[in-house]
């Protein structure tokens, strides 16, 4: 294994190296249009073409998709949840799709 010195980053530089890895590891995923402009504001923002407010308003945009996908998979979880529940219980009194005749 390779070691050395840590490398150290400019504000801008460090700006561009979170974009390097958001881009590597998520944007191809990413399908709320909030979370990709984001992105996008943050990485000119890196580049010195948006301000601090645009970044700001752009974060906001993005948590608010964060907390709207977040909130979909917990009613998706307790949807699965009431299934398994009625499942259960009708398998419990023999009343299962492959319990009855």
């Amino acid at each position: 294994m390779k070691t050395g010195p840590k490398p150290t980053y400019t504000r801008d530089g460090l700006m561009q190296h979170c974009l390097d890895v958001a881009a590597t590891v998520g944007y191809n995923r990413m399908t709320d249009p909030r979370s990709i402009a984001a992105l996008d504001v943050a990485e000119g923002f890196a580049n010195g073409e948006a301000t601090r407010e645009e970044l700001k308003a752009a974060g906001a945009a993005a948590d608010a998709a964060w907390a709207a996908s977040l909130a979909a998979a917990r009613a998706a979880a307790d949807a699965a949840k009431d299934a398994q529940k009625e499942m259960f219980i009708a398998m419990c009194e023999g009343k299962a799709p492959w319990q009855v005749k």
